[in-house]
This record gives C-alpha cells, sequence and structure tokens, in this order.
C-alpha cells in the first residue's frame, strides 16, 4: 500500500483530495458520513488484497469475488456509487487500484441491484485505465443488469457477467465480455478483442475492432461495422477447425444502410 496513505488518516487523505473528484466538505452529501467512512476502510482494506489473477477468462479466483462481494455490507444507490467510483481516485496510486477497485465497485453493485436498482451510470473520463469494470456482475432476464461507462477503460469489461447490458462511450482493450452469459456489450468506440468464452451474449462493436476470439465461444452474435475486420476475420476461420467455432457463433457486418451481411465460410 501507498506509505504515504499509510501515515494519513482518512479525513487527512480526503482533505488533500480536491482535483476532478468529490471535494471532503460534501461527504456526507454523498451517503452519509459514518456509511462512508465504513465503506473507504472496507474499500482500502480489499485494496491491500493481492488477488490471484489471471490473463484469460475469468481474470480472478473465484474466492477472491466472493470475498469481495461479502466485504460490501452498505446498500448504495446508483448516483452514490459513482460518486464514490470518483472518490477512490484519492487511492489511484496504489500499485493495485487498476484491479482491485473495479472488482470491489461490481461488489458495491451486485447489491444495490440486490436492493431493486438495475441502472448504474460510471464516469471513468479522469481516472487511469481500470481493468475489469462489470466484472461477476449478475444480473436477470426479467430485470437485466445496465450499466453505462462514459470513458476508456482497460481490458475484461464485464468478464464473467450474466444477464446485464453494457453501454461503453469510449475505447476498451483486450477479453471485453470475456466468459459471459446472456449478456450484451454496445461499444461505441474501439477495441482490441471481444467474446472469448461467451455464450449466447451480444457485441455491438461500433469503432475499430482488432479481433475477435471465438475460442470456447457459443451463441453469441458479433455485429461490426469494421470492413477490414469482417474480411481478415473471413480468412482467420477459412480453415475447417476454426469454421466449426464460426458455426457456434454469428458475426455480421453491419452496412452504413443498416443492411447486416452474414459471415458465411463456403466449404
Amino acid at each position: 500500500m501507498n506509505t504515504a496513505l499509510k501515515k494519513k488518516s482518512l479525513e487527512e487523505s480526503l482533505n488533500g483530495h480536491t482535483g476532478g473528484t468529490i471535494e471532503s466538505e460534501r461527504l456526507v452529501e454523498v451517503v452519509g458520513e459514518n456509511e462512508l467512512r465504513d465503506i473507504l476502510d472496507q474499500y482500502k482494506e480489499f485494496l491491500d488484497k493481492n488477488l490471484i489473477f489471471n490473463y484469460q477468462g475469468s481474470a480472478f479466483d473465484a474466492e477472491d469475488v466472493s470475498y469481495a462481494f461479502d466485504l460490501v455490507k452498505r446498500t448504495l444507490t446508483p448516483e452514490e456509487i459513482n460518486n464514490f467510483l470518483q472518490l477512490t481516485a484519492i487511492c489511484d496510486d496504489h500499485p493495485l487500484y487498476w484491479s482491485n477497485t473495479s472488482l470491489f465497485l461490481s461488489g458495491l453493485i451486485q447489491e444495490s441491484y440486490n436492493d431493486g436498482n438495475s441502472s448504474f451510470d460510471l464516469n471513468v473520463q479522469n481516472f487511469n485505465s481500470l481493468w475489469a469494470i462489470g466484472a461477476f456482475l449478475d444480473g436477470s432476464q426479467e430485470q437485466p443488469l445496465s450499466i453505462k461507462v462514459n470513458g476508456n477503460i482497460d481490458s475484461y469489461l464485464g468478464v464473467s457477467s450474466k444477464d446485464v447490458k453494457f453501454y461503453l462511450n469510449g475505447n476498451t482493450t483486450l477479453f471485453c465480455g470475456s466468459c459471459s452469459q446472456n449478456s450484451e456489450f454496445y461499444i461505441e468506440g474501439d477495441v482490441s478483442g471481444v467474446g472469448f468464452g461467451s455464450r449466447d451474449s451480444l457485441f455491438d462493436l461500433r469503432g475499430k475492432v482488432k479481433d475477435i476470439y471465438l475460442a470456447n465461444a457459443k451463441g453469441s452474435t458479433f455485429l461490426i461495422s469494421d470492413r477490414d475486420l469482417f474480411e481478415r476475420t473471413r480468412e482467420k476461420y477459412a480453415g475447417v477447425v476454426r469454421a466449426e467455432a464460426l458455426e457456434r457463433n454469428e458475426i455480421y457486418f453491419v452496412h452504413p444502410d443498416g443492411h447486416k451481411e452474414l459471415l458465411v465460410i463456403e466449404k
């Protein structure tokens, strides 16, 4: 943990942080002084946890996910959760900030969703790229969970999510929607890679896409407006083995007039 931050009290840390986030005198307006202090203490405790992180699939160890979700003891409104996210910038020099913050945030969102809230707006414009926004969130088909993110983020958007709709107004990198189930991803910006291990998920990709990962994916649909990717994907899956992966999923090129062209590999 940041030694400088360790030596300061919570109040001192908050009072020293004013740029681009919630000022300390406004904290009681966010969730109440006692509740916020408790949540910040839980969050700072979680920042110190050295999570088991892999670079494929679900990204986090299942025990770490349970720990993050069980640690959350307060229910916040969607607006309060976004305000809390802004406040975490006081810890952005912590070496594990990039990964642990998003997982803790998922715990807050899941708790709020379970309490009846279903739509969340997250502003990440003033942040260094966060990993795994919306990781492991679990909605329902009757009431899908909606996450709108404004700004650029790093990898693993919506990893292992279920019945969640993601709207990203920005760019993201690798493993977008990895291992998601029945989730939807609407990406306005560019993305490096999507779809690995997804099940019955929709990827509506409006910007440039570097690659589509069909490994272990089944029943997923990809809508792309990048003609170059469409042709490169056709060449990539021309082989018999790879063609089987394409048969389990659908890739469409969306023409400027809205017409959808299905990618078909001739045998």
